[in-house]
């Protein structure tokens, strides 16, 4: 990783094999959050649903740390593979996993998911520095033109 960061910093010779360290390090990461999450399933679940809810829980509180890191070390990269990932996550989970729960779990889970949903967001807006966002809604171009 400390490679990766040298490389893309643009202290290395090759800012684009950086890129493409850190993205083969988080998919590598997310190989190994699924092997272990569907370990953890199988060992103390009973039956698929533990093993779609394991997956499912492992993937999200791996996104969620890869945005911390994103945000922390100010890469657009990590926050953005991070936010694909629970947008994934947040799919498979309406599409699959919470039609197997009953009604009223189903119904405390929407709540859970859009209290992850919130949070994510708080915290992508929070910490995300000042001079980041006005980098981004700021338009050179667009400036001084008649409407």
């Amino acid at each position: 990783m400390s490679r990766a960061y040298w490389l893309e910093s643009g202290t290395g010779s090759d800012p684009v094999l950086g890129r493409a360290i850190w993205l083969f390090a988080g998919v590598l990461g997310f190989g190994w959050v699924t092997v272990e999450s569907l370990v953890y399933a199988e060992r103390w679940g009973t039956g698929v649903q533990a093993v779609h809810f394991g997956l499912s829980a492992g993937w999200t509180l791996y996104a969620a740390l890869i945005l911390c890191v994103g945000i922390a070390a100010q890469r657009k990269l990590a926050r953005t593979f991070a936010l694909v990932l629970l947008a994934a996550v947040m799919t498979k989970l309406v599409a699959l996993d919470l039609w197997l729960l009953p009604p009223l779990l189903r119904t405390a889970s929407f709540v859970g998911l859009g209290a992850v949903l919130l949070v994510c967001s708080l915290m992508y807006h929070r910490l995300l520095p000042e001079s980041w966002a006005s980098k981004a809604t700021r338009n050179p171009r667009k400036r001084n033109r008649p409407p």
